[in-house]
């Protein structure tokens, strides 16, 4: 199902199905990391992964949260996806990284500047004031 949204470019629906996974415990249970702050997304197919970091934002942005921190999303490194836009994409996207099209999404979709840090090659990183300018948009 998010699969098919996310082909067909139907991301606010992609959204309320994702988000009503969350809510019966479906989908980013525990989160498997420490922080709130850090999201592994490593193994997740870039619908997936494009449906959670979505997630994560939107809920940032409608929270508020008093204690903002930056943002780790972790993607792994060397494994290649096939992106799964629309057919409208050029063939130099048509095969991307999951970090790669994260960093992509983000700027494209959320305006957020991004970068990968040099000794974590497989984590995408948005520092916190970044979010704080995002959130007051």
């Amino acid at each position: 199902c998010i699969s098919t949204l996310f082909r067909g470019a139907e991301y606010q629906k992609m959204d309320q199905v994702f988000a009503e996974a969350v809510d019966r415990g479906i989908t980013l249970r525990g989160n498997r990391l420490d922080s709130q702050w850090e999201t592994d997304l490593s193994g997740m197919s870039i619908p997936v992964a494009s449906a959670a970091s979505r997630y994560i934002l939107n809920q940032i942005r409608s929270h508020k949260p008093k204690d903002l921190q930056d943002i780790a999303f972790i993607t792994g490194v060397g494994r290649f996806h096939k992106k799964e836009r629309t057919k409208t994409d050029s063939s130099q996207e048509a095969s991307m990284s999951l970090r790669e099209f994260l960093q992509s999404m983000l700027h494209t979709e959320f305006e957020l500047e991004s970068y990968i840090p040099p000794r974590a090659k497989g984590t995408v990183v948005i520092e916190k004031e970044a979010l704080a300018r995002w959130i007051e948009q």
